[in-house]
């Protein structure tokens, strides 16, 4: 009777393991619509926003040093500028055109483009509210926080495509 009873266990012990690491397995790789939306807006302008990389990039190395992190998109009558501190970087007729499609690669539920932060070994494209960003790390590496790295709030990260990644705090 005790053998029946521990064969018995051990069955369903062995079938509630493989239907929870069946659930985990297949649920994993999906994403919500907003994400599936964040995504297919991402595609196509991936040169936009390496565009965008290598312009802030550059204006750091030249101008700032590294020592400022933000650049901030200014929007005004149908305008965009990006500005860094309180200087705006003037922009070539390519390098707005890219500005604009980065900005409206954000779908209206992740917010509105409002900062670019620049931290070692990452870019990213910051939303206000701040909730979601959209983030480049050089080294592939799953991005550790959201906007700032003293930051003690929690993540979720989806990674698009090597070195891209949505980011989204966890409620």
């Amino acid at each position: 009777m005790k053998k029946r009873v521990l064969i018995y266990g051990a069955i369903c012990l062995l079938v509630c393991t493989t239907v929870v690491t069946s659930f985990f397995v297949l649920t994993r790789g999906k994403q919500t619509q907003e994400q599936e939306a964040q995504q297919a807006n991402f595609k196509g302008r991936e040169a936009n926003f390496s565009e965008i990389i290598g312009l802030v990039n550059a204006h750091r190395a030249t101008v700032e040093k590294l020592e400022y992190p933000l650049f901030y998109l200014q929007y005004d009558k149908g305008d965009i500028s990006l500005l860094s501190k309180d200087l705006e970087i003037v922009l070539k007729d390519s390098e707005i055109l890219s500005l604009r499609s980065v900005s409206d690669a954000f779908p209206d539920s992740a917010g509105v483009l409002a900062t670019i932060s620049v931290y070692p070994g990452r870019i990213s494209f910051d939303t206000e509210p701040k909730r979601y960003a959209l983030v480049y790390t050089e080294d592939d590496s799953q991005p550790r926080f959201l906007f700032r790295p003293d930051e003690t709030g929690k993540i979720r990260c989806a990674k698009i495509q090597p070195h891209w990644y949505h980011v989204f705090y966890v409620n």
